[in-house]
């Protein structure tokens, strides 16, 4: 499932999804190997910080390497060895990068940017890492532009109800896999400004309004011989909507730099089949395989089976169940 990929990232569609049990079950299976792990935000604690309930350790092997706040090493019962102290800064202080010297769980801070994440990756592979393991914070999908691939792990601690759950990660996925950009737009403005470019890809001209800001002067960029309109940061399902219904928009294709850019939960009602592949994307997310959680720590549990064939209808990917004989992986 993961052999072919070098930077994994793991999200979920909920805070307590059950990423941290899919890394736990990754890092068993791959302890004769040197895995490097780290986090964008806090994971790997035993109480949640925010529901209060209790939540699986991250449990590190000998020979794993790990980038946290260097005051959580104070805490780890790794037996650790320090590699390399950085200037990364978090909250909890500076990330440093150290290896595991005998079983043991730690609570893992990492960088907060996609930036300095991948220059914890860059360290990871001077010292030998042959995989390395990033796990994404609740509602931070963001690790998923620098993965080669991504796993999407969707929990029953979304909602009590089955339905939203299958909906939800309808969305998730679908809005995740928007194609790459079928041209290679040379950008003047290092993608921080609305750009737009001709049907062959060159440059035409950029503004200085954001989609989310500004929509109507962005769209205003729109016009005959426009091919491609790109827009930096967040964009919403509402400017995507309004952006197909454009006049001017004529057959030009929206890009953003990421799928994780579309803040949206109605991306499905976005996708009508006469604007599929209008919408593309810099940096698609390559998901790997969709794992599935049906218990919440709030205290109900889905039917395994059923969940299972639900989520099967949505998608060919392999899926999977961690802590459940069935498993595609």
């Amino acid at each position: 499932m993961i052999e072919p990929y070098d930077v994994v990232s793991i999200i979920g569609n909920a805070k307590n999804a059950g990423k941290t049990t899919v890394l736990n079950y990754l890092l068993e299976r791959m302890k004769k190997k040197v895995i490097g792990v780290s986090s964008i935000g806090m994971d790997g604690e035993p109480l949640d910080n925010v529901s209060f309930l209790p939540k699986p350790r991250i449990h590190l092997w000998p020979g794993t390497l790990v980038a946290t706040a260097e005051m959580f090493l104070e805490t780890a019962t790794i037996g650790e060895k320090i590699l390399k102290r950085t200037d990364i800064s978090t909250p909890f202080g500076n990330i440093v990068v150290a290896e595991a010297v005998k079983p043991g769980n730690i609570l893992v801070a990492g960088p907060s940017t996609i930036a300095d994440m991948e220059k914890i990756v860059h360290i990871f592979h001077e010292h030998g890492a042959q995989k390395k393991f990033i796990d994404g914070a609740f509602a931070r999908q963001s690790t998923a532009k620098m993965a080669d691939g991504t796993i999407l792990v969707s929990g029953a601690n979304r909602s009590p109800v089955m339905d939203e759950v299958i909906n939800d990660t309808e969305r998730v996925i679908r809005r995740l896999s928007i194609p790459k950009s079928e041209k290679n737009l040379l950008t003047r403005n290092e993608w921080k400004k609305t750009e737009i470019f001709d049907f062959e890809g060159n440059w035409i001209g950029a503004g200085e309004h954001s989609a989310v800001m500004d929509p109507e002067a962005t769209l205003g960029l729109l016009g005959p011989g426009v091919g491609y309109l790109y827009v930096p940061g967040a964009t919403t399902a509402e400017f995507v909507r309004k952006f197909i219904k454009t006049k001017d928009a004529g057959m030009s294709k929206l890009v953003v730099y990421s799928p994780t850019n579309l803040i949206a939960d109605d991306f499905i009602d976005v996708f009508p089949k006469a604007a599929e592949g209008r919408i593309q994307t810099i940096r698609p997310v390559n998901i790997v395989a969709l794992c599935y959680n049906p218990f919440s720590p709030a205290g109900y549990v889905f039917d395994d089976n059923e969940f299972y064939e639900r989520l099967r209808t949505l998608t060919d990917l392999p899926i999977f169940n961690v802590l459940s004989e069935r498993s595609e992986c």
